[in-house]
């Protein structure tokens, strides 16, 4: 019987300030909400994907552009 390859985890792609692992990387939560507990992140801009039970998962979102938060503030007052 042939053995089964492991899979190979998502790789992490850029981020859009041009930031590359290791500081783009998956980043776990100690509080879980409602069974998500990671999510990657990139500590260069504050860039935050949508959270995700587990690792490869995350890597995913952030892949595929599902974005939590932007980085980017607005400006209040004037």
């Amino acid at each position: 019987m042939p053995k089964a390859k492991p899979k190979m985890p998502p790789v992490i792609q850029r981020c859009s300030c041009g930031a590359l692992p290791p500081i783009v990387g998956v980043i776990a939560s100690r509080r879980a909400t409602a069974g998500k507990r990671c999510f990657v992140g990139c500590t260069r801009c504050g860039r935050v994907g949508e959270p995700a039970g587990g690792e490869d998962t995350a890597v995913e979102h952030w892949n595929a552009g599902m974005i939590k938060y932007s980085g980017e503030l607005e400006e209040v007052g004037g």
